[in-house]
Formats: structure tokens, C-alpha cells, sequence
């Protein structure tokens, strides 16, 4: 979910119900830890967190003494507040202020204070905007937003910079006080149909036993320190090689190749974005497909069949399930027709793909912070490990 600061187009919070995320630490020697927990019981996994419909997936926090659902979010690096509903002790006012706008013209705003943030086993003192009554809560069913991006990005700061107090993103602080911790967390997203259901497998510092192969996979640099962004070799649509074409300005023209495009790895929207001939190619053909200018998508009946995988890292293949390529949305003609996923790309700066939900729910991914939370580590990057959706299609179905 990327900030109108950030100049890339995002989504309002999408918003889903809480459950608790227990964190579990332990002494481990490997650079990459495992987890015993394995992904195909959810049901007792003690990393299980929830989604909403596979459109949002959150945790709950505490921060002083007051619970909060927050999304949990890759494309944004502050944590915000609804605080109308709750009563909270022991914070400390910045005398600061700070807002978040997103693409809807939701957002959040108020003063910065620092607060104590209980996660899990993790606790320290934090710095948030507190927001009551923010608009983009989703109509109240989540509290806020936990940003999970590189800490660069962060409004809080800075506009703490100048400030004596500590301004550093909430995934800094967690890395700080708690060094032991290796400095990198993993989401596998869980897909529902109907209703609250899993959230799937997130973890902080450790990996699944049954996909810790994904060590080996190729690190995928992280390009930007203000987003998770990395180079796209291409889409694969239908059997057919789509890449180049990037925008003017596209990270991808300036630091990959002609064929290399831009994309950033983002949770919190639900779901993807891409540069108009590549979401042609997708849809534009399939019969009975029309397309929405104000909205940027295609219209499509539910009963299309459609195979889109995207390429990383020269050429490694990354399949979508085909319940992540079209949303169902409504009756027409006594048809359900469905959107495309993909819609396109406003081009605010330099990205060409936003890879939301619809697109993570297919990778089991890991973001390394490296140098950006401990200096001397290595540089940051994500990993996606290839051949996931043969494993996982047939149990993340609905």
C-alpha cells in the first residue's frame, strides 16, 4: 500500500479482522533459521494470522496497554493509529505531526507520539501517528497500518530527524533491540474465498521447514531504499513472452537492461498494477472481455481461463493460480463477471508493476533488510522460491 508521497500509485487500506501473531525467538546458528511449523496445518501453525476473503492480511499489536488490527504492509515503513475507540497510558508526545495520503485520498493523520508496542514476544518503545478517526480504516475494521518497507520511506522519520527523539521505523527498532534476531521476515499468503480464514505463515527471523530451500534461491537486489523494488525479466502470458516497455523514467530502464521492467513487492494492496500492453495482452482479447477507463481494468466473464506467470532473475518462472489472475465482481446479463487483477499502471514515477496480494499469494517471499537495519550486513534483497505454486495450488485453493 504505497503513499501518494512515495509518488506510486497504491491502494486505500484494504482492511481485514485481527488475531493474535505470536513471535517465538530461539538461539539459532543458521544465517537463515528455520521454523518447525509446517504450512500445510495452518490451523496450529503459531505463526497463523488472518485475511479477510484473501483481500488484507493483519496482526494485532498492543501499544500502551490498547489492542489494534493492523494491516500488515510491505509498501508502506510507518506505523499509524486509529485511536477514537481506545484508551491508551504512558505515551510521550513528539510535539510533532505527520499524515499519510493514499491513491483514494484516504489516509491517516496527527501527532507523533512514542508509545510501548507489545508484538508477540517483542516489546520496545515505538513512534506512531495517532489518528483518530482516519478514513481508512475500512469503516473500522482494522485499526491501522503496520509498515513493513525499507525504513528510508518513513514520514515519521523523517520528520523526527531534527527531533530528539527516535524516529526509526518499527521494523528498525525491532531488529535493534532485539539483535539476535536475524534481520529478515517471510510471508506465505493464505487464499479464502468466503469469510475470515487464515492468513497463511508470517514469521520474523526464521523460515518454514518444508520451503527453507529457498536460501538457495537467487537474491533479487532491492533497488530503491524506499520501496521493495527489483527487476522483471518478463510476463508470461497464455505461453507467450511479453518484456521491455518500461516507462520513461522507469527504475528498470535505468539500472536493468531494454528488457528489464520495475516492479515493487507490495502486501498491502490487494491487488496488481502494470503498464497497459501488458494488461491488453492479459485481457483485452478474451471473448467477452471489456474494459472500464475510469477504473483502468478489464471486465471479463468468470469462466476465463488464463495463465500469467511473471520472470525474475533471468529466468525463473513464477506462475499465478488462476483464481489470482480475475476477482469476481458482478452480474451481467445473468453472467458473473469477473475483473482482471492487473489493472494499469498510473506511472506516478519510476515503477512499471505493482505486485500486490494477487500476485504474493503465489510466492513464498522473503524480505532481507541486510544494511538497512544492521550496518556491515549484507545488501538488502527478497527471494522467492520457484515452483511454489505446484506444491501449494492444490491446498490454498478455496
Amino acid at each position: 500500500m504505497l503513499p501518494l508521497e512515495l509518488l506510486v500509485v497504491g491502494s486505500s487500506a484494504v482492511v481485514s479482522h485481527a488475531i493474535q501473531i505470536p513471535i517465538h525467538r530461539r538461539s539459532l546458528s543458521r544465517a537463515y533459521p528455520v521454523d518447525v511449523s509446517t504450512y500445510c496445518d495452518w490451523g496450529t501453525d503459531p505463526f497463523a494470522f488472518t485475511s479477510l476473503e484473501g483481500m488484507a492480511y493483519t496482526g494485532t499489536i498492543q501499544v500502551g496497554g490498547a489492542s489494534f488490527s493492523v494491516q500488515l504492509d510491505t509498501g508502506s515503513s510507518d506505523l499509524w493509529l486509529d485511536t477514537a475507540n481506545a484508551t491508551l497510558s504512558n505515551l510521550t508526545s513528539t510535539g510533532r505531526n505527520a499524515s499519510i495520503i493514499y491513491e483514494s485520498l484516504t489516509g491517516a493523520a496527527g501527532p507523533i507520539d512514542v508509545g510501548n508496542v507489545t508484538w508477540g514476544e517483542f516489546m520496545f518503545p515505538q513512534a506512531f501517528i495517532n489518528a483518530p478517526g482516519s478514513n481508512a480504516t475500512g469503516e473500522g475494521e482494522i485499526d491501522g497500518v503496520l509498515g513493513l518497507g525499507p525504513p528510508y520511506s518513513s514520514s515519521i522519520r523523517t520528520e523526527l530527524e531534527t527531533s530528539r527523539h527516535d524516529g526509526s521505523s518499527f521494523i528498525t527498532n525491532l531488529f535493534k533491540h532485539y539483535p539476535d534476531v536475524p534481520n529478515f521476515l517471510t510471508f506465505l499468503l493464505g487464499r479464502s474465498s468466503a469469510g475470515e480464514s487464515d492468513g497463511g505463515v508470517f514469521t520474523i527471523g526464521e523460515l518454514l521447514t518444508e520451503l527453507e530451500a529457498i536460501i538457495d534461491e537467487p537474491a533479487l537486489p532491492a533497488l530503491t531504499n524506499w520501496a521493495w523494488v527489483t527487476l522483471v525479466d518478463a510476463v508470461i502470458i497464455n505461453g507467450a513472452r511479453y518484456s521491455g516497455g518500461a516507462f520513461p523514467g522507469s527504475i528498470g530502464k535505468l539500472l536493468g537492461n531494454s528488457r528489464q521492467t520495475a516492479a515493487v513487492l507490495d502486501t498491502g494492496t490487494s491487488t496488481s498494477t502494470a503498464p497497459p500492453q501488458y494488461v491488453d495482452a492479459m485481457y483485452k482479447h478474451l471473448p467477452g472481455a471489456r474494459f472500464d477507463s475510469k477504473n483502468r481494468r478489464y471486465y471479463v466473464p468468470c469462466d476465463t481461463k488464463l495463465n500469467i506467470s511473471i520472470v525474475f532473475a533471468g529466468s525463473h518462472l513464477y506462475p499465478m493460480h488462476p483464481l489470482d489472475v480475475i476477482n469476481p465482481d458482478h452480474v451481467e446479463n445473468g453472467s458473473l463477471m469477473c475483473t482482471g487483477s492487473f489493472e494499469y499502471e498510473a506511472n506516478y514515477t519510476g515503477i512499471d508493476f505493482l505486485l500486490g496480494d494477487s500476485f504474493m499469494r503465489n510466492v513464498y517471499s522473503l524480505f532481507e533488510f541486510g544494511s538497512w537495519t544492521k550496518p556491515g550486513a549484507a545488501e538488502p534483497h527478497m527471494k522467492l522460491p520457484t515452483g511454489l505454486c505446484s506444491q501449494l495450488c492444490a491446498t490454498l485453493q478455496p
